[in-house]
């Protein structure tokens, strides 16, 4: 009887620990009570329900289960035996199934589950609860028979309603290997309804093979590679399982569960029989889970550092660590390896970088311009405010063929960018000049701009009048000393040589530079020329030495002591000794042209 085995197996869950003997006193007991379930239920074997029926048992804290499954639709019957409260039930489970072509059957996702207006992922029928002391062979076989008719109506209408839902509708993932529902749900789906029979498995594979094999039906034949694939996913069950508790995120689980389907449908396509399917599968499974793990951690790499290390030198040192120790690396340890990696890269990149930049910014022609110029290095960020202020001198400094071949030679019209400097044949052939030509321009601007800018560095505030060019204030613009003086001369109606002497020696550019010097005689000169000067109090103060007398009338004028040019009467020079009529001549004609350059009356 059923009652005394229940009884004889509460003894043993009353231990708290069961020796080896005892362990395999239960488990003969155990194998007792399939035995005489079977007996009870002999007639059922002949029925679908138990066609192909394999009988399992596990062991739990205060009870026992009994499993038999039929594989063929992978559904069972559940034995609960509860020692604890002395209850034996009953559960009938089976998933609900779409039959491919009426033949092959996929498990059915939850979307169309919904579609079908049940939220079931399994057939459920639960019989009563039998207590021990109530329990007969009858009722049990009373039991079974009511709800293996339950279960069988149940699961007749669900595969009315599917027939509904096309073929297609159903496979878990698209033509493209993707996923097609939410990784949980597939992750349930997965746990719930793909047991079935390694035979029934094999041999279903094979005949659906066999007909894509033969079909010409292009289509058909896609649908049943999927068929195939859908139909051995338990194929990847323990790498679902890694995947589960690996530490990834929600597209990287759904990136490693497409590419291991993609691993089964390419198996399908390819397989020729001359392995086990199975055993073939395996080879394309365990390849692309190891790596789509490489890929995963290669992307890591790259969304955190924007480097990805190749993939042979993380497959080299994933070998490694499972030659050490045995054990492939996980997702994380896997990911360290591949940003240790890549941070070496980086800072590879970097220095090679930075290098580069390096050398492309000091070949940049405004970087040289104003390297020439500041007599510095600069950093990037100085590029604008030094470009901008150097531009400011040039406006004020240069005339208008020096700005223009500067900003053509050095790349000052744009932003800054790592052009080189311009040719000199280049500037030389758009001005009609030879590059000699324009060097020589280029060399007296970037001399005056050197100039300017020591006195004006960055950040300081620029006077325009200190740096008005000389050549605006004196007009000389030839570079022959004769031609200066003559320009000069005629410009303002006298001989000033000592002036231009002095800009020439001492390489003076700006007229702010003269009125730096201590000569006496060049602030008089420098009063002169200034525009808007009141020139009768100036003549007053300027020597008969500017006149530029022979030495035989300035010796007369002083011995008679006239020192300035405003002491000079004409109607009283007769009267001077040592002044004949040539030199009274000479002293009138000089002093009168000094008083028209200054618009005074003698």
């Amino acid at each position: 009887m059923l009652q005394d085995k229940f009884k004889n197996l509460a003894s043993f869950s009353s231990k708290n620990e069961l020796s080896s003997s005892d362990k395999l006193a239960r488990k003969t007991l155990v194998l007792e009570v399939i035995s005489s379930l079977k007996t009870i239920l002999f007639k059922y074997f002949y029925e679908e329900f138990f066609d192909y029926s394999v009988w399992t048992s596990g062991y739990q804290e205060g009870g026992v289960n009994i499993y038999a499954r039929n594989n063929r639709y992978s559904s069972y019957i559940n034995f609960k035996i509860n020692l604890k409260d002395s209850i034996f039930e009953i559960n009938f489970k089976s998933p609900i199934l779409k039959k491919i072509f009426g033949i092959y059957p996929i498990p059915v996702s939850i979307n169309i589950m919904k579609k079908i207006d049940t939220d079931r992922k399994l057939l459920d029928v639960k019989s009563a609860k039998i207590e021990f002391h109530n329990l007969t062979n009858d009722l049990i076989k009373q039991t079974i028979e009511t709800n293996i008719v339950n279960f069988l109506k149940n699961e007749e209408l669900i595969q009315t309603q599917l027939k509904d839902v096309d073929d297609k509708e159903v496979m878990l993932f698209n033509e493209n290997s993707e996923l097609k529902i939410d990784t949980t749900d597939f992750f349930d789906l997965y746990g719930n309804n793909f047991n079935f029979d390694p035979e029934f498995i094999k041999n279903e594979t094979k005949l659906m093979l066999a007909e894509a094999s033969v079909t010409n039906d292009l289509e058909r034949k896609s649908l049943i590679f999927h068929a195939v694939s859908h139909l051995n996913l338990q194929l990847i069950s323990k790498y679902i399982y890694l995947i589960k508790n690996e530490n990834l995120n929600d597209s990287e689980k759904q990136f490693m569960i497409n590419e291991l389907y993609s691993a089964l449908l390419t198996s399908a396509k390819k397989w020729t029989n001359v392995a086990s399917f199975s055993t073939y599968a395996n080879y394309w499974i365990f390849s692309k889970f190891s790596r789509s793990k490489i890929e995963i951690a290669r992307q890591r790499s790259n969304n955190k550092y924007g480097v990805i290390p190749t993939y042979e030198y993380i497959f080299t040192a994933n070998q490694n660590i499972k030659n050490t120790t045995g054990l492939y690396p996980s997702m994380d340890e896997l990911t360290n390896i591949t940003f240790n990696k890549a941070k070496k890269i980086k800072k590879e990149q970097d220095l090679l970088r930075a290098e580069k930049e390096k050398k492309m910014f000091d070949s940049s022609g405004l970087v040289k311009l104003i390297k020439v110029v500041t007599d510095t290095d600069i950093d990037v960020s100085e590029i604008e405010n030094h470009q901008i202020h150097i531009n400011k001198l040039m406006e004020i400094i240069f005339d208008e063929r020096e700005y223009e071949i500067v900003s053509i030679r050095y790349n000052l019209a744009n932003q800054f960018n790592n052009e080189k400097k311009q040719s000199l044949q280049v500037i030389g052939d758009r001005f009609q000049v030879t590059r000699e030509r324009i060097r020589q321009i280029e060399k007296t601007a970037l001399n005056k701009l050197r100039k300017a800018y020591s006195k004006y560095p960055l950040d300081q505030s620029i006077d325009k009048e200190y740096l008005k060019p000389l050549e605006d204030k004196l007009a000389y613009k030839s570079k022959g000393k004769y031609k200066k003086y003559k320009t000069i001369k005629n410009k303002v109606g006298m001989n000033i040589k000592e002036l231009v002497d002095y800009i020439i020696d001492n390489n003076l550019d700006f007229y702010g530079e003269l009125y730096e010097t201590k000569d006496p005689e060049i602030e008089m000169y420098l009063q002169i020329l200034q525009p808007g000067t009141n020139n009768e109090k100036i003549s007053k103060n300027i020597t008969i030495d500017f006149l530029n007398l022979s030495v035989r009338s300035r010796n007369a004028l002083k011995n008679h002591n006239i020192k300035y040019i405003s002491e000079i009467k004409f109607s009283e020079l007769e009267f001077i000794p040592n002044l004949g009529k040539k030199s009274i001549d000479e002293i009138i004609n000089k002093v009168t042209l000094f008083n028209r350059t200054l618009k005074l009356e003698n």
